[in-house]
């Protein structure tokens, strides 16, 4: 079935707000006052929540978030923490509540700062239950952390030790302009090198449930992470 609708990103460039589209599996349509930079200066505390009619048939929530600061330790935490936060996020809305077709959780890099975005959308539930919804999983998640089986926590680490192992060769396999324009992008976004890639696969051979749940806190932490709230709802 064939599903019209439009993201609306704050803070973004177009080539973000091209890939961002594309994880969801939507045509994208920018416009440029759709690409607008957050409200300054979004500061940390309550996530600052804006509401928006949308050229779209559906009902729509972001909750981004911003993760803290971009030591190998949180990198190595947020790589295995948000492909459990995707699962259970789609499992909750989707299948268990049945709010929302559209589900899923994507990084996003913005203002130089590592986070991701929770996305939901419906054509049934209002962007108000959507929000709810949301919120009542954050509030849920570190309790079915904590009863994860560990056998299952080890799969997740191998399989996010894997991944992070297989971007490391893809980079070295670079070759000519490639290969520059890769060292470049990492040096002007003051990105990793193969030592901090090393630490960061350290960190997560070592990590354990509770060191997680305590970060899952640190990324709600109303005193120090920032975060933004957008409900939408159709245009008709």
């Amino acid at each position: 079935t064939a599903v019209a609708a439009t993201l609306i990103i704050y803070g973004a460039d177009q080539q973000t707000a091209q890939r961002l589209s594309g994880s969801l599996g939507f045509p994208h349509r920018l416009e440029q006052e759709l690409v607008t930079p957050l409200p300054p200066p979004l500061e940390p505390g309550q996530p600052d929540t804006l509401s928006r009619q949308l050229s779209s048939d559906a009902n729509a929530l972001l909750r981004y978030q911003q993760a803290p600061a971009r030591a190998p330790e949180d990198y190595a935490r947020l790589q295995l923490l948000l492909p459990m936060i995707r699962h259970q996020y789609f499992s909750r809305l989707r299948e268990q509540q049945q709010l929302a077709y559209g589900v899923t959780v994507v990084p996003v890099n913005l203002q130089d700062r590592e986070g991701f975005a929770l996305i939901a959308q419906s054509a049934s539930a209002s962007p108000a239950q959507l929000h709810q919804a949301t919120e009542e999983f954050l509030r849920d998640f570190p309790q079915w952390l904590n009863t994860m089986p560990a056998a299952h926590l080890e799969q997740l680490k191998s399989k996010a030790l894997s991944e992070l192992r297989s971007r490391s060769h893809t980079q070295q396999a670079l070759q000519g302009e490639a290969l520059a324009n890769h060292y470049w992008s990492q040096i002007t976004s003051q990105q990793r090198n193969d030592a901090w890639f090393h630490a960061v696969e350290n960190n997560l051979q070592s990590l354990n449930r509770e060191q997680l749940t305590d970060y899952f806190h640190q990324l709600f932490d109303k005193q120090t992470q920032r975060g933004l709230i957008l409900e939408g709802w159709p245009d008709k």
